[in-house]
């Protein structure tokens, strides 16, 4: 089950890695909650809108997640995530690198698979970054 846990994780970072915002709140149970950078947006509806209208505003993203633990008990899991992320908003010239934490909350739907039913980003650090960035 933990592997199951992971693999949703993975989902997620690499449909934003692709900035697929459909794909990417298709993790998320409808009913879930997405708190992030003073904000917290409810429904899976709403993430995905959320997700649509700030994916095209960059030229790329580049997110990895590493595990920091994961419990599960029943049909409910608690999952902490170390997050680094760099991106750039199409026009800007510097890179952004993101520094942060997800703290999830997972719940196993009727059929079997899992989704983030809430999902807390805390920032630790951010900051500009100074380079020639070549996309392709």
């Amino acid at each position: 089950m933990i592997e199951d846990i992971r693999a949703l994780a993975a989902r997620y970072t690499a449909a934003a890695n692709r900035r697929d915002f459909k794909v990417a709140a298709a993790t998320y149970a409808h009913d879930a909650a997405l708190i992030a950078f003073g904000s917290e947006i409810n429904s899976r509806e709403a993430i995905e809108k959320a997700f649509g209208a700030l994916f095209p505003t960059l030229d790329f993203i580049h997110q990895q997640c590493a595990a920091e633990n994961i419990e599960i008990e029943g049909d409910v899991a608690h999952a902490t995530w170390s997050v680094t992320e760099y991106n750039r908003r199409s026009g800007e010239e510097k890179v952004a690198l993101f520094l942060g934490r997800y703290t999830d909350q997972i719940r196993r739907q009727a059929d079997g698979t899992w989704l983030f039913s809430s999902r807390k980003l805390e920032c630790v650090a951010r900051m500009k970054i100074d380079g020639v960035v070549r996309l392709g």
